[in-house]
This record gives C-alpha cells, sequence and structure tokens, in this order.
C-alpha cells in the first residue's frame, strides 16, 4: 500500500521497493497520475529508473478518472513502454480500447505526460456515411515555437475524395493573437437532381471544396486595436454538409469563439462577411477604421452586395469650457455644455449598382437643464450635413447624375428623469435592497425631408422625420452586503421596464379614405429581468399592441 506523492505525480502501488539515494526502484500493480497533463498510467511492474523515468510493463494509460471495478471509456494498453526525463511516453504493441474492447492497433505509439508540446501524430479520427463512405482525417502536429504551432490534416472518404487541411496559430501577447485554418476537399461527387443535398433544387458540381477562415487580434500599444474577421467558402452547402469532425463548422465555431469572443455567421448565411478593423480610444473620443469584402455564395449572384472600402468614424464628446471653482452664470452653463460629434466617412463599392462616398457630419450641443432639484433635464440639439458623391454602375441609370448631392437636418432632444429610492435592510443585517423607481419623459424632433433623389445603401441614407414624446417607467431591485467583512459585491436583482411613445405626426396626418386611421401610440415595450444568483439571469420581453392585436412578441 505505497504512496508516492510531489507536485508532478502522484503514485500507488501494492508494494514498493525504493533506492532514496538514487530515485530507483520497482513497484508492483502501480498507477501513476501526471496531474499537470491530467494522465494516469498504469503497469503491472514499473521500474523507477530514475527521479521521473520509467520503464513499464503490462499497462495502460487513459485521461478518464478511474472507477473501482470499471474498465475506462477509453484507454491505450501496451506490453511495454518507458518515460523519459523529458517527460515523453514510448509505448510498444499499443491497442486503443474503448470499455475492454481492442478497435485499432499500432506498433509504437508516443505522447508528452507533460504540459511541453511536442511535434507528432495526433488521434486519428473515422467517421461513416452513405453518401461519403468510410472517412479517415490524420491530423500532425507540429510545433514551432513557445508561441506558434501547425496542425496539417491528411485523408479523405472512400466515395468522395481526398481532404486536407492546416490551422496555424500564434500568440504574441494577452491581446495580440491569431488563428487560420483552411479546408480543402477534392470532391468526386456531382449533383443530380435526384441526388442533391437537402434536396433544395442547388446542384453543387465544383471538384475543388473548400473553407478559409481567420480570426486576429492585434494590440499596437498606444491604445491602438485591431481586429481581423476571414470566411471564405466555395460553395453554399459545404459548411452545412460537412459540419462536423475536427475540421467542421461546429467545432471550428466554438474554437474561435472561445479565443476570441466572436465565431462565424451560421453556416446557412450564404452573404458572408471579411472584416479588418482598426482602433484608437482617448477619453472621450474614439476613431474607428474598417473593410469589409463580401463573399457571395448564393447561385444566381443577382445582387451585387456593398464592400466598404473603407469606413471611417471619428466621435466623441468634449466640454465647451474647462470648469473654473467660481462659475456663475453664461460661463457656468458653457462649462457645463458638451460638444458632441459623429463623423463618418465611408466608400461604398458594389460591381453593378449604385455605390459611392459618403461624409456625415453630426455635431450637437448637450447640456443640462437645471428646471428642477428634483429633475434630472438635458437638453441635445444638433446638425446634419451629409455629402455624396455617387458612382452609378446600374445597367439602366438611376439618373443622379454627376457632382455631389447634399441633403441637411437638424435635430432636437429634452429628456427628464426623477429618481425615487429607499434602502431596506434584510433580516441578521447582512444585506441590504435598494429600490429604485425612475420615471423618464423625452421630445424629439427631426424635421421631414424629401430623400428620394439620395442614393439608399444603408440606414444613414434615409432619416425619418420624428416628432414623438416618449415615456417610460424603470423599477430596479439591487443587492449589496453591509459592512466591512461582508466581502459581497452589490449587483441587481430584479428590474422591470415600461416604455411607449406618442408620434404626433402621425395624430395630425391627413387621412387616406375611410379604412384609414391613425395610430399615434406605439407599442408598449415590457422587459423584466430577475438575477437569482450572480452567475444567472432570467430576461424577459414582450411588445404589447394598444389598437386590439395584442401580444406581438414575446422573448426569454
Amino acid at each position: 500500500h505505497a504512496v508516492l506523492d510531489s507536485a508532478e505525480e502522484h503514485i500507488t502501488a501494492t508494494t514498493a521497493q525504493l533506492d532514496l539515494d538514487n530515485h530507483t526502484g520497482v513497484l508492483h500493480h502501480a498507477t501513476l497520475f501526471f496531474p499537470n497533463r491530467h494522465i494516469y498510467l498504469a503497469g503491472e511492474e514499473v521500474e523507477k529508473t530514475g527521479e521521473l523515468t520509467y520503464h513499464l510493463v503490462d499497462g495502460w494509460v487513459t485521461k478518464c478518472d478511474p472507477q473501482d471495478g470499471k474498465a475506462p471509456p477509453w484507454s491505450f494498453a501496451w506490453s511495454k513502454g518507458y518515460i523519459t526525463q523529458e517527460g515523453f511516453a514510448h509505448f510498444m504493441n499499443t491497442t486503443l480500447r474503448v470499455k475492454n474492447m481492442p478497435v485499432m492497433y499500432s506498433p509504437y505509439f508516443a505522447f508528452s505526460t507533460n504540459q511541453h508540446r511536442k511535434t507528432g501524430i495526433l488521434l486519428p479520427e473515422l467517421s461513416q456515411g452513405g453518401a461519403d463512405g468510410t472517412g479517415i482525417l490524420l491530423p500532425l502536429f507540429i510545433n514551432l515555437s513557445p508561441s506558434q504551432d501547425v496542425t496539417l490534416y491528411g485523408g479523405g472518404y472512400t466515395k468522395r475524395g481526398a481532404l486536407g487541411g492546416a490551422e496555424y496559430r500564434y500568440v504574441r501577447d494577452e491581446n495580440s493573437k491569431g488563428i487560420f485554418a483552411l479546408n480543402y476537399f477534392r470532391d468526386r461527387h456531382d449533383d443530380t437532381i435526384e441526388d442533391n443535398f437537402k434536396l433544395d433544387g442547388f446542384l453543387q458540381s465544383r471538384e475543388n471544396r473548400y473553407w478559409f477562415r481567420g480570426k486576429a487580434d492585434q494590440d499596437f500599444g498606444n491604445a491602438w486595436q485591431g481586429k481581423l474577421d476571414l470566411d471564405l467558402v466555395s460553395d453554399r452547402d459545404y459548411l452545412e454538409e460537412y459540419d462536423g469532425g475536427m475540421l467542421g463548422f461546429i467545432k471550428s465555431d466554438q474554437k474561435f469563439n472561445q479565443q476570441f469572443n466572436r465565431g462565424f455567421e451560421s453556416e446557412t448565411t450564404y452573404i458572408r462577411s471579411n472584416t479588418a478593423q482598426i482602433s484608437k480610444s482617448w477619453t472621450n473620443m474614439s476613431l474607428n477604421g474598417e473593410l469589409r469584402v463580401v463573399d457571395d455564395l448564393t447561385d444566381t449572384r443577382s445582387t451585387h452586395h456593398l464592400w466598404t472600402l473603407p469606413r471611417i468614424t471619428f466621435a466623441g464628446s468634449h466640454s465647451l469650457l474647462p470648469p473654473q471653482l467660481d462659475s456663475t452664470g453664461l460661463r457656468a452653463f458653457a462649462e457645463n455644455t458638451d460638444f458632441v460629434w459623429g463623423t463618418e466617412f465611408v466608400d461604398y463599392w458594389r460591381e453593378a449598382g449604385v455605390g459611392g462616398r459618403r461624409l456625415d457630419l453630426h455635431p450637437q450641443l448637450k447640456a443640462p437643464l437645471h428646471i428642477s432639484p428634483y429633475l434630472e433635464t438635458t437638453a441635445t440639439a444638433g446638425v446634419r450635413e451629409t455629402l455624396y458623391d455617387v458612382d452609378d454602375n446600374s445597367a439602366i441609370s438611376a439618373g443622379y447624375g454627376s457632382g455631389i448631392l447634399t441633403r441637411y437636418l437638424y435635430d432636437f432632444n429634452i429628456a427628464t428623469s426623477t429618481i425615487f429610492m429607499r434602502d431596506f435592510i434584510l433580516p441578521q443585517k447582512l444585506w441590504r435592497m435598494t429600490h429604485m423607481i425612475r420615471p423618464n419623459l423625452s421630445y424629439t424632433y427631426v424635421p421631414y425631408k424629401r430623400q428620394t433623389y439620395l442614393p439608399s445603401m444603408d440606414g444613414v441614407d434615409r432619416i425619418a422625420a420624428q416628432n414623438i414624446i416618449s415615456y417610460g417607467l424603470d423599477n430596479d431591485f439591487d443587492l449589496s452586503g453591509m459592512g466591512k467583512n461582508s466581502g459581497a459585491a452589490g449587483r441587481k436583482l430584479v428590474y422591470t421596464k415600461f416604455s411607449q411613445s406618442y408620434d404626433i405626426r402621425e395624430a395630425q396626418r391627413d387621412l387616406n379614405g375611410p379604412l384609414d386611421h391613425r395610430r399615434p401610440f406605439s407599442d408598449i415595450a415590457i422587459e423584466a429581468g430577475a438575477y437569482p444568483v450572480s452567475s444567472l439571469s432570467l430576461i424577459y420581453k414582450t411588445q404589447w399592441n394598444v389598437y386590439g392585436r395584442g401580444i406581438l412578441n414575446y422573448e426569454l
């Protein structure tokens, strides 16, 4: 009943004979656990030849936690093996077992027992399908350096053809890393009307099929950040047809989500975006640039989608005057007034259709209004100038002509709210619950402007007129710990939100006949949330139509 414990290994054996001076000995019916890799090794006889080196006879290896009287879900069994000082395990006459059933044999097998990555062949992937036949994929891992590696994949399907792939990964620091991967499939199969994927009428006849994807984050220093997202596919069926396995869409999307907190558009999305972004942040300003290229997988490609080459936005806010200790009157008003701006330049390109360059300038002044000590009131007023230089590549000209097109608008908003708040001390005086009720009211005005003479490429090209009163009620319950030693951080517990608006333009418009009716009131938006524990949130949203249509949608 011998037990040997250290940070690198945990060993149990029925009997042990040890030379403590030379770190050698013989262990019988021994199990070795390496916590750094969560690997279990067992052998009928284990000869300890050094501090961390072994010879093993008749044993097995697995990453599954062993249970008394039960075979592990999978393991490798072998007749002889040894572990080197570098933590590399070599085995002869190896059999892959599922439970106790042997499924594959190899005369030699090796892997690392520590956390140091090493070049070598990874476990193969086997598949069986009616349309593809038997498939095999064998990965080869190549360790280029501690901060970068490559994995190559080779294999294929008996009924379809050869399959290959490659994945390159690198890490520069916590905020600078990238993964780029390629699948290549030489497909011998051509779809027919009776035999096509999903039976949707799309006939796949490409011999060379592929999926190239990649993402990268780069910290350039001095608050400059870059992001790259690539997603190029040969045909619209590929990601759905081959979504499983180590090269499939599902595992790739999970991997990129885990590493970059952003995955790919769904496998059924036929218009796929590829973007490169760079941004710079200051305390009250941000500068962003973007290139966007579209990969169109539709069979007709009749719609020529806009490419963004490039889009540049510059937004921020700044006080009109620096604050002073003794400020009164107009100067005090100016010190509390912010100059807010949003600027965008975009160059839209498309193979056929209307594109061009657009410059949108939207400066605003935002100032608090001291109407009452019990009200928090803010007024915002702005002007908007938009300039267009249109490229009309339509088959039939849309008639925009040449030169610069312009649009001028102004806008105004005033918003006010107040807060009713009370603290409740819960039993045992360990927790405090804060209840806040916040009614709010706002008015927004944007004049009507005919804009049909302008091209329509995105939402900025059509600014709707507004003469709207909006109102709502927020209700919050927050929880926080009490006392210096409570150690409990504050968090939201329960909240509700109700909001609606009244459209004055709609209420005053002329009717278009006896069947036309004015509908100035918007749907009532209702939202409720609960956070029973810090790691769980339940959110419910709905909209209720006040003109007899009832509940329009639910979101939970």
